[in-house]
């Protein structure tokens, strides 16, 4: 990965819909330059999906999660990516074992989730985070 499929990366993370030429206008290089580079990305699957992020959820929040050490963090995260709510799970390293990110309805909806993760099998510790604002 160069520098030019890292602009294009922020671009599409920005925006994915846009059109690969407003991405080529944008970084001074042709269309069909782009759509190689982008299609490249996904086959080492830099890009894994194409996605959307929707206005209409009033909590986004990030969810810290301490795993049981006899419990496998990735099956304990299998289980909790499936819920509703959580839209990732990452697997990290650090106090934590794994952050959530989780985009709710309202407050009540959030803390029945935030219940529902701190009962689940595998799950010793939480700590939530609310997103005030995105940048």
């Amino acid at each position: 990965m160069d520098v030019l499929d890292s602009r294009i990366l922020a671009l599409l993370s920005k925006n994915s819909r846009q059109p690969n030429s407003a991405i080529a206008a944008a970084l001074g290089v042709s269309e069909g330059t782009v759509r190689s580079r982008i299609r490249n990305l996904v086959e080492e699957k830099r890009i894994r999906r194409f996605t959307i992020e929707t206005g209409t959820y009033g909590f986004r929040a990030v969810i810290l999660v301490k795993t049981d050490p006899s419990k496998r963090t990735e099956d304990v995260l299998h289980s909790l990516v499936l819920m509703e709510g959580v839209r990732t799970a990452y697997e990290v390293s650090g106090k934590w074992d794994a952050v959530l990110i989780a985009y709710c309805k309202d407050a009540e909806v959030f803390n029945d989730l935030i219940e529902a993760v701190r009962t689940k099998k595998g799950v010793l510790e939480t700590e939530s985070l609310v997103v005030l604002k995105a940048h």
